[in-house]
């Protein structure tokens, strides 16, 4: 919570998935420089457990119906997790998670946001799409292979007018940790391509690159880029 008076229209205010890995990622030094501009409420939803990332959870809440997969050779076959549930997750989101965080603060809804990495992007993604209370959406290195449809092949056929007021923001890192899945630069190509066919259609589309950066670093690098963007600052990003 901001240490300041809202704005006239009210604080800006970012809601994290995955919030039980996010908040090591914001110190001290950081959230000065987000008080140096129009600090965001920040509202990190994470789950009963005190673990950084709740797999099985985060697999089911995060994901529209998934792909399934061989394994690859040499390694060995891990348990199916359950997916598909992101509607039900959703519906919990914007019809009692938000009412109830935002009831005594006065908050910006054009500037409410919300941010999530790999299966979190994609869930990002998918609200976009659909009917949600959000005006800006920070989808950072969204697991695109793993959707049986991706949200953004879907998108490029969508009427713009049902977007006004909305604001996607793609983040994604063009470097390959070892070991890696192959497909990363097919799903660079995807998200560029994507955003200029939305963008000429007038929807508000962005794509954030950032040089070198792995899947796995893309988490705290795109999340203070998010924070700082909303709070009136640059983003650490190449557009």
């Amino acid at each position: 919570m901001p240490d300041k008076a809202p704005p006239a229209a009210g604080y800006p205010v970012l809601y994290m998935l995955d919030g039980n890995a996010v908040m090591d990622k914001l110190d001290d030094a950081f959230l000065q420089q987000l008080f140096a501009g129009s600090p965001p409420v920040i509202v990190a939803i994470g789950y009963q457990t005190a673990l950084p990332f709740d797999t099985a959870a985060r697999a089911w809440d995060y994901t529209p119906p998934l792909k399934t997969h061989e394994p690859r050779a040499g390694k060995p076959a891990l348990p199916p997790r359950k997916t598909g549930g992101n509607d039900v997750f959703r519906q919990l989101l914007t019809e009692t998670m938000v009412p109830q965080t935002e009831a005594n603060l006065k908050i910006d809804p054009h500037q409410r946001a919300i941010w999530g990495h790999s299966y979190g992007g994609l869930f990002v993604l998918d609200a976009w799409r659909k009917a949600s209370p959000f005006g800006i959406y920070y989808s950072a290195s969204p697991s695109l292979g793993q959707a049986l449809q991706s949200p953004l092949q879907a998108s490029q056929s969508l009427d713009a007018v049902r977007f006004r007021g909305k604001s996607l923001y793609l983040l994604e890192g063009d470097g390959k940790a070892r070991g890696e899945p192959s497909g990363h630069e097919a799903s660079l190509e995807v998200l560029r391509q994507t955003q200029q066919q939305l963008a000429s259609k007038g929807l508000t589309v962005a794509f954030w690159r950032y040089p070198g950066l792995t899947h796995g670093q893309m988490f705290e690098v795109s999340l203070r880029s998010a924070l700082l963007h909303l709070s009136g600052q640059a983003a650490l990003a190449h557009q």
